[in-house]
C-alpha cells in the first residue's frame, strides 16, 4: 500500500510489499511478527524467505495502523517489529539489492533455522547495505552457512554463475 489507509495487511503483507517496492521505496512496519511463507525456488524446500531485490529502504518500529501516519511516530523500542524464523529452513531475508541506497533499520531477526548454504537471518549481496538499530537472536544455521552474511560483490559474481540462489 502507499499509506496506512491501504496498507498490505495479513499473513503475507511484507511478501506483497516486497512484490510492489521499487528503487529507492520506502517500506514502513508496523509492529509485530512477520514470518516468510513463500518459496523462493519452488524445487528447494529450503528456500522458504522473504525477498528484497532492489535497493529500497525498510522501516520497523511503527505502531499499529501507522500512528499519526508519520515517520516521528516510529519508536522501534517501543513497537517492536520482528522478522520471526519460526525454525523454518531457510534465510529470513534475501536482499539481493546491490546500492547503498539499500537500508534495514528498526528490525529484529529471530528463530531462522539456515541450512547447508542458506544463511539463517540474513543475506545480503553488497557490503554497502547499511544495518542499523537491528536486532539478531537466537539465529543459527548447519554446515556451510552462518547466521548472517555479508557478500562482497565480487562474490555476489560468483554465486550469481554458479545457481539457482540468483535464478
Amino acid at each position: 500500500g502507499t499509506s496506512w489507509a491501504d496498507a498490505f495487511r495479513g499473513p503475507d503483507a511484507l511478501h506483497l510489499a516486497l512484490d510492489a517496492v521499487q528503487p529507492g521505496d520506502q517500506i514502513w512496519l508496523a509492529e509485530g511478527a512477520y514470518t516468510p511463507t513463500r518459496l523462493a525456488w519452488e524445487f528447494d524446500p529450503h528456500s522458504i524467505q522473504f525477498q528484497l531485490l532492489v535497493p529500497a529502504e525498510i522501516y520497523g518500529g511503527f505502531p499499529a495502523g501507522g500512528g499519526d501516519g508519520s515517520f516521528d511516530a516510529r519508536d522501534p523500542d517501543l513497537h517492536e517489529t520482528i522478522l520471526e524464523g519460526a525454525d523454518l529452513a531457510g534465510t529470513l531475508l534475501a536482499c539481493r539489492a546491490t546500492d547503498p541506497a539499500t537500508r534495514l533499520d528498526g528490525l529484529t531477526f529471530q528463530n531462522a533455522r539456515g541450512s547447508f548454504d542458506h544463511y539463517a537471518a540474513l543475506r545480503c549481496t553488497s557490503p554497502d547495505t547499511l544495518i542499523t538499530n537491528c536486532d539478531f537472536l537466537n539465529n543459527r544455521t548447519s554446515v556451510d552457512g552462518s547466521g548472517a552474511a555479508i557478500l562482497a560483490l565480487i562474490a555476489a559474481a560468483a554465486d550469481r554463475a554458479l545457481g539457482p540462489w540468483w535464478d
